[in-house]
Order: C-alpha cells, then structure tokens, then sequence
C-alpha cells in the first residue's frame, strides 16, 4: 500500500443522512445560506431589497430545498423569486452543458465526455449560455440570477458587459446534501486568506511537478514573463489556476488569440510526463494513462471505452494544424485547477441524478482538462470552417496529488499540496486565524475521502482502476468503515 497520511482513510459525511422533513426544519439553515458571504453557492451580498430574481434550478431540483431557499429569500427583502429550468430557458433537453449540470450521462459511464468530442463544435457555441443571456435580455426585470454549477468565467465572459452582473452566483442547492453540507458554512475570511497566499506561493513557482500514486507524474516550467502575467490570473474562488494556459484563456484575461499562444507556448514546450485517472466530470472509466510531450498527449495507455475514445480523438485530430499553434495535434494540456473547501464531498446522487462536480470541488483535489479552445473569434472561425473541436471536452480527477513548486528566486521546492492535503491549513498563522473561530483540526478536516484500493485502503489498485464505479457504489452504500485508519 502506498503510504497516505492518517487523516487520507476513507471516510464520508454520514451527518448528511439527518435530514429534515418539513418546510420549517430548513428554515434555518435556509436562512443561513442567504444571509452568509462565500464563494460558491451561499447567497449573501448577491441581492439588494426590493430585488426580483431568478434561480435557474434542474428539472431533477429538490423542491423543499427550493421553496425554503425562496421563503428566505424574500424573507430578507428580496421582491419576488422566479425559477425556470433550463429546458424552459430555450435548452435543448438533452443539449450537454459545462455549466447548468453534467447529468446528461449515466455516472458509469464517465467515457462519454472523451466521446462527445465534436468537429465545429466552438467554445463561443455554448447554447445554454446562449439561452441564458437571451432570457435575461427578454426579461429586464429580473434584477439578478443564480445560475449554473461551475465556469463563473465563462458565464460572465459570454454573458458580455450589459449583462453580466446580472449573474450573481452559481445555483449549487440542486439537492438535500448541497443544502446540508458544511462546505456552505466555511469560513469566508479563512478561505479567501488560504487562497491568496496560495496564489503568491504559485507566482513565486518556475517549475512545478505534479505527483499521484494513481500514476500522474508531470513537470513543467514557467519563464518569468509568463510569471508575471500568470500570477494576476491564479485567484478564483475554489477553482484556483494552477496551470499557466488555463488562466490565459478563460475570462477575465482578455488577450486575443496570438497573445494567448505566445504567453502559453513556453509552458507547453517544457510539460513533459503523465496523467492517470479513472474519473472525470461525467463520470467513473477504466483507468487511462496519458503521456505528453511538450504538451500534448502523445501516447494513451488503457483498455476500456475510454481509451478507446482518446485514442479515436488523437487519430482524427492529432494531425490539424490550429492557426499559429506551436505544433499540430488538439489534445493539448490546457487545464489544472486546484478546490481549497475542506467540506466538500461526493454526492451520493450521482446515481439517480447523475450529480457530477461535487468531487473536484473538495480541498486538495486537482481536476485538469484538454483540448484546445480559446475565446477568440478568429479561433472559432477556424473551428467552424475546417469542422475541427475548439472546446475543451476531456476532463480528469486526481484524489492525493503532490504539487511541489521551485521557488524562483530561492531555488528551494516546497508542496503546496501533499498527497492531497493542502500544506497551508498546517500555517500557523492562518491555524491561529482559525483558533479564534473554532478547532483548526476540525475547520481544516477533509468531511470526505474516497477510498481508492492499494492506495489509502487495504487491496490492490488494479481492482479499483478495472471499475472503479464499484468501488463508489460501496462507499456511498456506507460498506466500509468511515475514518478506519488502515
């Protein structure tokens, strides 16, 4: 077994499972979400009084969660509450979305979103951002609306200046856990705090190394001139850009298509190694193994459906040359992002309502993305003539990643996470900022940890990676012993 810290055993948030069952009984809580400022899906200081608004809620939407947050809404000065589902909206049912929800695909069958890849198919396509845009538009008197479940960037860049600030937050309160779970409750000032300075540890980077027992081991380096642009770009709340041509190309950076791959390239040229997973945003696959070099996948290791799609999508595309892009080729690295919320978790509502994101949105955990696009229209012209992809469309999880950095002006490596903890709630200064709130062990505590065989839990990695959709099954199912230390 791979040695993990103690506080990495399996566990998952069984307080979850008390839950309320009148109208009356989530009213506090209810009242807490609207009345507390933070960074995901608590609604304080998103309205004024005598505001209309409107939540876009999935057709699967909890309607007590619903109805509470609405009553406390306008218990709070709020002058009306619409909702609309996005089918309503003008979305085409079964239409896929980065942004309303990932419940288009069965959770055991994560190779769709590697499959889904499309030729034609523009960042600036997006027909939910479309629909939305449109509705508020049509609608004048809807003073702000909650929307969406991750992209704030993309929703407020496509949105355009008229509009969006209009956009408030996401709608992250789809279902009776994301009402309950503590990640709501987290503290704002030490939240905000952990990411700032982890944003300045990042700046300082000019090389950086990604390690996880699951297989990924990655390096790149970044120039000073691409430090300086790339530092002003890393802070967003829980989603924080750990990988230079990420923050490049979302909103608000604002440089053009030439810009984007100049300041990119350098990176790209020095991102050598691989990544392994066995989940991305659409759910559980065999495992894959991806090797780069001078960042673009170059090799696919695996069997399974999802193998199989990356390597039809390398074979169709690994040829097309982008306009000015240093090599040809499509399944370029373009995203790691790194949550900082320790009470995120697992829904256990993947099943029934294909509930995808909550994984990546816990403390520690590393998401990444490729496939080439960029917001620039001269790209999207591209796209749409020689009907090749211009979306990032394949995405992996990784659980207990190291990501150590090279200090540059001290040459000295330190881990800004270590297998999967995030060394700064070991701060003392932001532990003490904790202690005047509560126990920093217990604010700093993961909620939730899956267990992954031969890595934090007694059994062989190779069970796991074979079907790892299994092995949630039993966790969620409650099958194994919560915090047991192995």
């Amino acid at each position: 077994m791979v040695e993990i810290y103690e506080y990495m055993a399996p566990r998952y948030p069984t307080y979850i499972f008390n839950e309320p069952e009148t109208i009356e009984e989530c009213m506090p809580i209810a009242r807490h979400i609207v009345a507390t400022k933070g960074h995901w899906s608590t609604l304080g200081e998103t309205f004024s009084k005598g505001d209309t608004l409107l939540i876009v809620a999935p057709g699967y939407q909890d309607k007590m969660v619903l109805e509470a947050i609405t009553l406390a809404l306008k218990e709070a000065g709020a002058k009306d509450v619409l909702t609309v589902t996005p089918e309503e909206m003008g979305v085409p049912e079964k239409g896929e979305s980065l942004s309303i929800d990932y419940g288009k695909n069965d959770a055991h069958e994560g190779w769709r979103e590697a499959a889904g890849v499309k030729g034609g198919d523009w960042v600036g396509d997006r027909v939910e951002l479309k629909m939305f845009k449109k509705y508020l538009v049509d609608h004048p008197e809807i003073d702000g609306a909650y929307y969406g479940t991750a992209g704030r960037g993309h929703i407020r860049g496509w949105l355009g200046p008229k509009v969006q600030d209009r956009f408030k937050t996401f709608w992250q309160l789809r279902n009776m856990e994301e009402f309950l779970w503590r990640f709501n409750n987290y503290p704002y000032t030490i939240w905000t705090m952990i990411e700032e300075w982890m944003a300045q540890l990042l700046g300082s980077a000019s090389d950086i190394r990604i390690t996880d027992p699951q297989g990924t081991d990655l390096r790149f380096s970044i120039p000073e001139a691409v430090s300086q642009l790339w530092e002003k770009l890393i802070l967003r709340p829980n989603h924080m850009m750990a990988y230079p041509p990420m923050a490049f190309r979302v909103w608000p950076c604002t440089m053009n298509l030439e810009e984007y791959i100049k300041y990119s390239t350098p990176v790209w040229n020095t991102t050598e190694g691989t990544v392994a997973s066995a989940q991305g945003h659409n759910g559980f696959y065999q495992a894959i193994k991806l090797h780069f070099k001078k960042g673009i996948v170059r090799e696919i290791e695996g069997e399974g459906k999802c193998a199989d799609a990356w390597r039809k999508n390398q074979e169709k595309w690994g040829d097309v040359q982008y306009p000015g892009f240093p090599e040809p080729g499509y399944l370029y690295h373009v995203d790691i992002a790194v949550a900082t919320n320790p009470k995120a978790f697992r829904s256990r509502y993947i099943w029934k309502q294909n509930v995808f994101g909550t994984d990546r949105m816990r403390a520690g955990v590393i998401h990444m993305g490729f496939g080439l696009e960029n917001p620039d229209p001269k790209f999207g012209e591209f796209v749409h003539n020689e009907k090749v992809p211009g979306k990032h469309g394949s995405h992996v999880h990784i659980y207990f990643p190291t990501y150590a950095i090279k200090q540059r002006g001290t040459g000295r490596w330190l881990k800004v996470i270590d297998k999967g903890w995030i060394t700064l709630f070991d701060n003392p200064m932001i532990r003490r900022l904790a202690s005047t709130i509560g126990d920093p062990n217990s604010i700093f505590s993961y909620d939730w940890v899956p267990p992954l065989p031969g890595i934090n839990m007694p059994g062989d990695y190779a069970d796991y990676a074979r079907d790892p959709a299994r092995w949630a099954e039993k966790e969620l199912n409650l099958e194994f012993q919560i915090g047991k230390k192995y």
